[in-house]
């Protein structure tokens, strides 16, 4: 059965977004936090008590204690799962929800106070029951390399020449230039072209990934980002606010 939290310091705002969930998926469970750390601390503990994550979060921008932005990004550290923003319209939201939501379909599509339930239907639809995409997915297609671990001391590190289809925050699609012998769950890194901070220009970086599918040729794979350090996921929200400037000018 589902599982929604909701994060909201308002009552009547909690209490319209819990009947919109119950009236549509009948017997889900709705967990509810008033700051951002109480939020934080629910998923600590059902994590801890071996319980599974929410299926969805949503998350309001004003909270006492943070705003709703930082925390998404706290919440997408662990979580995998859709989270929607909710947000009374202004410039400030507006320009937060551009500057640092545009990586993802989900909370990028934030949902405008007062919430109406048809606005609300409409995500969940989306996002919970359709199982949408929660990341975008950019066009990019620069050339690349995947990098392989290498078999043992003195040999060298398998490389494999391709290009890159689509990227996004959460991993990327490759063609290759040949066929391979990469299998599912195989560690690559894969070289990008990261941005400079403060500086022109961009440095080839080697991001950390996984593959986690292919297909039977083996010449086109994808793989996955979900074992970022912080610098790399850093770098790689600097490349793809690049690559959403070029689109948006």
């Amino acid at each position: 059965m589902s599982t929604v939290l909701i994060v909201d310091p308002s009552k009547p705002s909690l209490v319209m977004s819990s009947e919109v969930f119950k009236d549509k998926i009948p017997g889900i469970t709705v967990l509810v936090a008033s700051t951002g750390q109480q939020a934080l601390d629910i998923l600590e503990q059902r994590s801890s008590a071996g319980s599974a994550a929410p299926d969805l979060c949503v998350v309001d921008f004003d909270l006492p204690d943070t705003d709703g932005i930082t925390l998404i990004h706290m919440l997408r550290k662990n979580f995998r799962g859709p989270i929607m923003l909710t947000a009374y319209p202004d410039n400030v939201v507006k320009n937060a929800v551009a500057e640092e939501l545009f990586a993802y379909d989900d909370a990028g599509m934030w949902i405008r106070k007062p919430i109406r339930a048809e606005d609300l239907n409409e995500k969940i639809d989306r996002f919970l029951v359709g199982k949408f995409r929660v990341q975008r997915r950019f066009d990019f297609t620069p050339k690349t390399r995947l990098l392989g671990k290498s078999a043992g001391r003195g040999k060298r590190t398998p490389k494999f020449p391709g290009q890159i289809v689509n990227i996004s925050v959460g991993g990327a699609c490759v063609q290759l230039s040949g066929a391979v012998k990469l299998k599912i769950g195989d560690e690559v890194s894969i070289e990008l072209p990261i941005p400079k901070v403060e500086k022109k220009g961009a440095e080839t970086a080697q991001i950390k990934s996984q593959v986690v599918w292919r297909t039977n040729d083996g010449k086109r794979i994808g793989i996955t980002f979900d074992k970022l350090s912080d610098p790399g996921r850093k770098g790689l929200e600097r490349l793809l606010k690049q690559i959403n400037n070029s689109i948006d000018a």
